[in-house]
């Protein structure tokens, strides 16, 4: 089917992977528009969305009756939503599971009153937990055995969507991702290990690295990851629930993007603390992607490519990263306390 002036719902869309899925969609003829509480958007989020005449409704994913009437007349629906996340949902639990699995119930329940060709959830790659064998890679049909809050969330929420999508016949797919990086890239410390670790090799301070720096992520870039909701969108008269791993086979540890990152801002100075801190929800996380490749073929960009333009894109933004680091840092000593 052609994708050009189907109108597509994103909520959650002013966060990291929702402005560029708004832009990319936007550029492929799709009537896109963003529905967020901004609670955890990225910074100039609104100022984006303007620019590129994306409509903006500001309102909560949790109020039902606002979901049954917004709903009316589109054809997509994405649902990014999600909350301030510290330590993978370890100390915002509660707010997590509301903006995860509650905001997907009240989704699939408003749904149900319009004719929504397809919803996309966005999972992720900490359901599976460890593998085993260990640092094995996660493939779809894997048994699910999440080891922190934030897997054990994502999880609940798949169960609810695939529950309700055979019982209201609604048409879904989930998409597990792993790592992703790329423009308009959040920082929140720890979780946001790539942008964090860039600003420390930007500036020569200490960087820290998650236990011994040697677990690992499949880090899939940003844009890949629009091309294939692109792709699932344009090809969504299939069967009721669809899951894929959405990564890309770039596997790497803290330690391998910390070093690419010293090399890349050429400063010597930047060193990892003597002290690693003990992070149990680290895991590594390696997806295998040979299902969504055989269904859509292959859509990466080379990772040095796609490294190097990220971190160009992250260098100009210095202030703005500065900002979100500091504030992020004040966060947790929040949580704390």
């Amino acid at each position: 089917m052609s994708l050009e002036n189907k109108k597509c719902l994103i909520i959650g869309g002013s966060g990291f992977i929702g402005i560029n899925a708004s832009l990319h969609l936007k550029s492929k003829g799709v009537d896109v528009s963003v529905l967020d509480a901004l609670s955890n958007c990225y910074i100039n989020a609104t100022s984006v969305l303007v620019e590129n005449n994306i409509p903006l409704f500001i309102a909560n994913s949790l109020d039902i009756d606002y979901m049954i009437k917004v709903l009316d007349g589109f054809d997509f629906v994405i649902n990014l939503s999600s909350s301030n996340i510290i330590d993978d949902g370890f100390t915002l639990q509660e707010t997590l599971a509301d903006s995860s699995i509650l905001s997907t119930q009240i989704l699939m329940q408003a749904a149900t009153r319009h004719n929504v060709s397809r919803i996309i959830i966005v999972s992720n790659l900490h359901v599976y937990g460890e593998t085993k064998p260990y640092r094995s890679k996660c493939k779809e049909d894997m048994k699910l055995n999440p080891i922190c809050p934030l897997g054990s969330i994502k999880l609940s929420e798949e169960l609810i969507a695939k529950t309700l999508a055979e019982a209201y016949s609604q048409k879904i797919t989930i998409l597990r991702i792993g790592e992703c990086y790329g423009p308009y890239i959040k920082t929140h410390m720890p979780y946001g290990f790539f942008t964090a670790a860039a600003f420390a090799c930007m500036t020569g301070s200490e960087c820290t690295l998650p236990n011994d720096g040697l677990d690992g992520r499949d880090y899939i870039y940003v844009k890949d990851v629009c091309n294939y909701i692109e792709k699932i969108l344009d090809n969504c008269q299939e069967k009721t629930v669809e899951t894929y791993n959405v990564c890309s086979g770039n596997e790497k540890t803290f330690l391998d993007i910390f070093n690419l990152m010293k090399d890349y801002y050429k400063n010597e100075e930047t060193k990892t603390q003597d002290r690693m801190v003990i992070y149990p929800f680290a895991g590594h996380i390696v997806g295998d992607n040979s299902r969504i490749n055989k269904k859509f073929g292959k859509h990466y960009t080379p990772f040095e490519e796609s490294f190097n333009e990220t971190l160009s894109w992250v260098k100009e933004q210095f202030n703005v990263q500065k900002n979100m680091i500091q504030n992020a840092k004040g966060s947790i000593e929040k949580s704390k306390k």
